[in-house]
């Protein structure tokens, strides 16, 4: 998880190569500090390292020591019992709690001077080499958790300067959008690069930056790639502001499933075959299976996504989007529906798995209610092949997905945004709907607003026949949340 320390739109569009004050702060393996170069203003190094602090968010005087500038941007966390996590104002998800600024700073120094531990009081000591903080009298332990700043360039050199959509990487595909960043958002890293670029979701925007204009074209608000460079580790502000967001539900509020397995790397999607015999194939399978002729299917596999930085960035538009009704409980049944279904030809579904539902890539099929990511209340309207198209062993590949509908209206075609819900608070509807009194269409136009919980790939026999129609009332056996009970 990352904040916006400098904008990052098509108004910032001079980059490191062409911009005369572009500031390069070279880190150096001795004991001399930092050696700090700056251009076009002729501060010369003060002036570049105020533009350092600057950048960083951080007031006072300029770090000139190495271990002094690291830890002016790491921060360290140490790992708190379930329990006790709602005695804590700041928690990062799921259960860290931060040190405070002098105590990272401390621990950050006995780090870099390459320490095997560090002494926190006469009881509390950290092993920097397990990073786990030990009670030395009793002798229990727990996690400590250090996030450092993005990593260093080619040749020591750290990148602050202002990147551009120009210097966005070839091989990034173009139907992929970069990220619109305004300097105090929150973004939660999908996938990060080792050239110092990340695909993110904006889990908590910017202070007025929801002005309800659309963004360009090659830009979204909501998710896309983004330079690290324009960001730094958030404050406990930041993330004081996340957990209220989340309705005070802190580490709770982001909790996956239960009937989820541990995962190697958060950052990393992970697929998980389902047993035939299980009960959690058959509830997928039976969702699939219900408006689709039998006969005529046949399932290949079905695989549970368990991808944690989409799941969380899912969790905090669930939460936000429940926390403006009275009762929570009777939105969460009100407004999320489990499963809504996707398709996708074969191309895209790596990019759902790991990127989520991006309109840049999920909304190219339909535009009849509005410029959104469409979903469907029935697999036998998402499974059609226009939508999922088979590959070229005859697959097709289809999504039962988690989904915050929120409050709907009707939808209007080619509408980049649903209509107006509440002038007096500029509040916008949450999707749009085919049918308000009968949705089977839904179109979400924020990328959080849906997560891919299960991918069924499947074969079908025979003429597929005309394109589905709406107008159908839900299937007898038809439940809004196939969970319920067992959550």
């Amino acid at each position: 998880m990352r904040s916006c320390v400098r904008p990052f739109d098509p108004g910032h569009r001079v980059g490191l190569a062409g911009d005369a004050s572009a500031i390069v702060v070279d880190v150096v393996d001795d004991d001399e500090g930092v050696e700090e170069s700056g251009g076009g203003g002729g501060g010369g190094a003060d002036d570049a390292a105020a533009a350092f602090l600057a950048t960083m968010g951080e007031g006072g005087v300029a770090p000139k020591k190495k271990d002094e500038l690291i830890a002016a941007t790491a921060r360290w966390y140490w790992q708190e019992s379930a329990q006790r996590l709602g005695t804590h104002a700041v928690v990062k998800p799921p259960h860290w709690i931060p040190y405070e600024r002098e105590v990272e700073a401390a621990l950050e120094a006995s780090r870099r001077a390459g320490r095997k531990e560090h002494l926190l009081s006469d009881v509390y000591v950290v092993d920097l080499n397990d990073m786990r903080q030990v009670n030395a009298r009793s002798g229990y332990g727990r996690a400590v958790l250090r996030e450092g700043p993005p990593p260093p360039a080619a040749g020591g050199r750290r990148l602050l300067a202002a990147v551009s959509f120009e210097d966005r990487p070839a091989d990034i595909e173009a139907d992929e959008d970069c990220l619109l960043l305004r300097e105090g958002a929150v973004v939660q890293i999908a996938q990060q690069r080792d050239d110092g670029w990340a695909f993110g979701s904006v889990v908590l925007a910017a202070e007025g930056s929801d002005d309800g204009a659309a963004p360009p074209a090659g830009w979204s608000a909501d998710s896309g790639w983004f330079p690290l460079a324009h960001t730094d580790v958030p404050d406990t502000e930041h993330l004081a502001a996340l957990q209220a967001a989340l309705g005070g539900g802190g580490a709770d509020a982001l909790a996956t499933p239960k009937y989820w397995d541990q995962v190697k790397d958060p950052l990393v999607a992970e697929y998980f075959d389902l047993s035939p015999a299980s009960d959690e194939y058959r509830r997928a399978a039976d969702a699939f299976l219900l408006t689709l002729d039998r006969r005529k299917v046949r399932i290949d596999s079905i695989q549970r996504v368990q991808n944690i930085s989409l799941w969380q960035s899912y969790c905090v538009k669930l939460n936000s989007t429940i926390a403006r009704e009275a009762d929570a409980t009777v939105a969460r049944r009100k407004f999320t529906r489990t499963w809504l279904f996707h398709g996708a030809p074969g191309e895209i579904v790596p990019k759902i798995l790991q990127q989520g539902f991006n309109r840049s890539f999920c909304g190219k099929n339909a535009t009849f209610y509005g410029k959104g990511v469409y979903f469907a209340r029935d697999a036998a309207y998402s499974a059609y092949p226009l939508y999922c198209q088979p590959d070229g062993r005859g697959l097709q590949s289809i999504f039962l997905c988690r989904c915050v509908v929120g409050q709907y209206c009707r939808g209007t075609k080619d509408a980049l945004t649903p209509d107006v819900r509440d002038d007096s608070l500029n509040l916008l509807y949450d999707s749009t709907v085919n049918d308000v009194r009968n949705p089977e269409i839904y179109v979400t136009y924020h990328d959080a607003q849906a997560y891919p919980e299960y991918l069924v790939k499947f074969r079908t026999s025979g003429d597929p026949g005309p394109h589905p129609q709406t107008g159908n009332n839900p299937h007898p056996r038809y439940r809004p949340n196939a969970l319920e009970g067992v959550e």
